[in-house]
């Protein structure tokens, strides 16, 4: 009788998965994709440094951002270079971040000054390979887009 009951089983996903326009093995690839996040999001794990297209003129602003751990979607990491312009900052006076990964790839986290009337640093971007294209930076109360400039976060 149990091998019935796991045959029945079997048969019902089969069922709901053609019915959804799929097939049994169409619904274990999703699950795999489901899974894969967890992996995409330990690719992060690493130093980012923030790049332009065009390069900006020296001095410019750096920064570099290190990803020291994952677990499922999420990963956890702190600013690790902080120099706009002429003057450098203080990494240590921001506090380690924990972000999430979207299903789609997107990276998004938000970096906290440890004095809180202080703004922080925000960044979404989809990831691609060893790259987050930043589509948004926000860097205390200024959103950074500059026509005809694009922004990334380049892995080392």
């Amino acid at each position: 009788m149990p091998f019935r009951h796991h045959l029945s089983a079997l048969l019902c996903i089969a069922a709901v998965a053609c019915a959804r326009g799929g097939t049994a093995s169409d619904s274990a690839a999703q699950s795999q994709e489901a899974g894969g996040v967890s992996q995409s999001a330990a690719q992060l794990i690493g130093v980012w440094d923030l790049a332009t297209d065009p390069p900006q003129t020296p001095p410019g602003l750096r920064m570099a951002f290190t990803v020291d751990s994952a677990s499922g979607s999420s990963y956890f990491g702190r600013l690790s270079l902080y120099f706009a312009g002429n003057a450098g900052g203080n990494s240590d006076e921001f506090e380690p971040f924990a972000g999430n990964m979207g299903q789609d790839g997107t990276v998004e986290f938000r970096v906290e000054h440890s004095d809180r009337s202080i703004p922080g640093i925000s960044v979404v971007g989809p990831l691609r390979a060893d790259t987050i294209r930043v589509e948004t930076l926000v860097i205390g109360p200024d959103t950074l887009s500059s026509p005809g400039r694009r922004w990334f976060l380049v892995k080392r």
